[in-house]
C-alpha cells in the first residue's frame, strides 16, 4: 500500500514539475522536432532565396532540433544542406539565444549552385546565436545582420 501512494506522488511530482523545467525550452514547435525548410539566407544587403525550383520540393535545405530527454538547455541538430546531411548539437543559453556547436556533415562533391547555397547555409548555421519562431517561420540569427529563414512542412 506505502509503495502504491509512493508511486501515486512520485508521478505527480514528475507532471507537475515538467512544465517548470521546460519554461528555459526552445519553442514548443521547434522542440517537437519539426523539420523546417530553408527559405532565404540574408547577409547583410544580400538574399539568397531558396526556390523550389532549385531544388525538388522536398529536398530543400532543412534544419531539426531534437531535445535530449530530460535535458531542457541542449540537444540535437540535424538536417541536410542541398547536398549532404548535418548533424550536431545544440545549447539554449535563454528562451531567444541558441547556439549550433559540433557541426559536421558529409563529404558528398557538391559544384553547382546548390554546393554554394549550401555553404552559405553552413557558414551561418555555425554562426547562429539567436532564434525566434512564430505562425509557421524560424529565422536563426547570427550576431551580424546575417540570418537563416524557414517555413515548417
Amino acid at each position: 500500500m506505502n509503495r502504491a501512494v509512493a508511486a501515486v506522488f512520485l508521478a505527480g511530482a514528475l507532471v507537475a514539475t515538467q512544465g517548470a523545467c521546460r519554461e528555459d525550452q526552445m519553442s514548443p514547435s521547434v522542440e517537437a522536432g519539426i523539420e523546417w525548410q530553408l527559405d532565404s539566407i540574408i547577409a547583410g544587403d544580400s538574399v539568397i532565396s531558396v526556390s523550389a525550383s532549385l531544388y525538388h520540393s522536398t529536398n530543400r535545405p532543412t534544419v531539426r532540433f531534437i531535445p535530449d530527454l530530460g535535458l531542457s538547455t541542449h540537444g540535437d541538430v540535424g538536417g541536410y544542406g542541398g547536398c549532404n546531411r548535418f548533424f550536431g548539437e545544440y545549447v539554449v543559453s535563454d528562451p531567444s539565444s541558441v547556439s549550433v556547436i559540433s557541426l559536421g556533415t558529409t563529404l558528398m562533391a557538391c559544384g553547382d549552385v546548390r554546393g554554394r547555397v549550401e555553404r552559405e547555409f553552413y557558414l551561418r548555421l555555425r554562426q547562429v546565436v539567436a532564434y525566434a519562431e512564430k505562425s509557421g517561420r524560424l529565422v536563426l540569427a547570427t550576431e551580424g545582420d546575417e540570418s537563416l529563414h524557414f517555413s515548417s512542412q
